[in-house]
């Protein structure tokens, strides 16, 4: 696989991705282990890269405030 080829631990592959995930979500720069800051997201598959980026769009737009607004008690509170 293209990790192992890479030279990237197999064991670590969680951390990675979590890291990953949590670096695009946030926009907060390099992660940990593969993403870290001498290396890149080139080991992913395109469609895991289409996650992450889709991941990193959802951090743009302030997840929590579109949850917000799809959540019906939002919708259903009487004004103050």
């Amino acid at each position: 696989s293209k990790w192992v080829a890479g030279g990237f631990d197999p064991e670590n592959k969680a951390i990675d991705v979590a890291s990953s995930v949590a670096t695009t979500l946030s926009n907060t720069g390099p992660g940990f282990g593969i993403v870290g800051a001498r290396h890149n997201f080139g080991v992913y598959s395109e469609v895991s890269k289409y996650v992450l980026c889709i991941v990193m769009l959802l951090g743009r737009l302030e997840i929590f405030a579109i949850f917000a607004l799809l959540i019906p008690a939002f919708w259903r509170r009487s004004p103050v």
